[in-house]
């Protein structure tokens, strides 16, 4: 499961960098990620019975996200408000209403809300709700510090939830099939495959989510002789399998809303496998921990390296894999610097030290 999620990091960053779809491109790498975080919230709260209650779960998570995600706004900050008030984004934030600066300044330091950011506009100097976040005199998305961070929003609403659902199979399925429905209700109206509503809006998104919980509670035990065994070359197999998918994605010569639905399907199949590779293998589990940071690093990373290297006239594929490459670089530091001392406070919250990828 590490490599997977390295994968589809890097996916995202590919994006990113490049201005085109990498791999499986973005939106499905978010998506991926949703479904693997449903298999291993559902884990740790259903089967590893690792919080001794809700309040422990919510902190351990919390610990987990922030104190990186603070560590990359505050950078990101600094270098905007060393930069001056000529900046883009400083600008930006200068012309909004009083209304805007509020959310968006609360938006930055708590995360929760980023993702309704992409669902406001400003019209006629006032902020309003709107359906296309692009339409708008002042682009409010442009001014989130680490504006990738959206999808940590969404993420913090289902660890909210999924105490509440997790526990009964009634309620996954009820909650799977109702955001389905949503999902396929905004479909049928016309807009379910446009921005913001085709994977920023959280009713929906909640599918993927339920998918990897249903991942773990039902297609899990049906494996469960098959994962017995936990021989090598079965859990390569599952590994290679998923990691051919991700990586020839763009070439597979499919119908790209099958292909899609193929791509889910066949993650969710095989995540027990995946789950079981990466904690038998302490260096799957390393590329997994290292997967966060990489994206939750890589703009910071991309923009300084540009601001850097302006006007060296560096080609395209030499550009990402320098970006790449630092990204990386900077993220193993940080699992040392940060990650590392939070890991053993995130341990007091958790009922035992059995290892689990997280």
């Amino acid at each position: 499961m590490g490599l997977i999620r390295l994968l589809l990091a890097c996916s995202v960053v590919s994006v990113h960098v490049l201005g085109a779809g990498g791999l499986v491109g973005g939106k499905l790498a978010v998506q991926a990620f949703f479904i693997i975080s449903g298999y291993l919230i559902s884990y740790v709260l259903v089967e590893a019975r690792a919080y001794s209650s809700k309040r422990s779960f919510w902190i351990n998570r919390a610990l987990r996200l922030f104190p990186l995600y603070w560590m990359v706004a505050f950078l990101t900050l600094l270098a905007l408000l060393l930069a001056g008030s000529s900046t883009g984004v400083t600008a930006l934030f200068q012309e909004m209403p009083m209304a805007a600066k509020i959310i968006v300044s609360l938006t930055n330091f708590t995360i929760v809300g980023q993702d309704q950011v992409f669902f406001m506009s400003v019209q006629d100097s006032d902020l309003a709700y709107t359906a296309n976040f692009k339409i708008t005199e002042v682009p409010l998305f442009q001014v989130l510090l680490v504006p990738q961070a959206w999808t940590l929003s969404l993420e913090i609403m289902f660890y909210i939830l999924a105490p509440y659902l997790v526990h009964n199979k009634t309620r996954v399925i009820v909650a799977f099939c109702l955001s389905l429905l949503l999902k396929g209700a905004l479909l049928y109206l016309g807009f379910g495959l446009q921005e913001p509503w085709d994977y920023r809006f959280f009713p929906t998104e909640l599918t993927f989510f339920m998918l990897g919980v249903m991942s773990h509670q039902f297609v899990a035990p049906r494996m469960q002789q098959l994962r017995r065994r936990n021989s090598r070359s079965l859990l390569l197999t599952a590994v290679s399998i998923v990691s051919i998918v991700i990586l020839a994605y763009p070439v597979i010569p499919i119908y790209d809303q099958i292909k899609s639905v193929l791509l889910f399907c066949i993650l969710g199949v095989f995540l027990p496998l995946l789950f079981d590779f990466q904690r038998r293998y302490r260096f799957d589990d390393f590329l997994g921990h290292l997967s966060y940071p990489i994206y939750i690093w890589h703009i910071l990373v991309m923009n300084t390296w540009r601001t850097l290297t302006e006007g060296a006239g560096l080609s395209q594929h030499a550009d990402m894999v320098a970006i790449l490459f630092c990204t990386v670089l900077v993220s193993w530091a940080g699992l040392h610097m940060v990650d590392a001392p939070i890991q053993k406070i995130r341990s007091k919250f958790r009922v035992s030290e059995n290892k689990r990828p997280e």
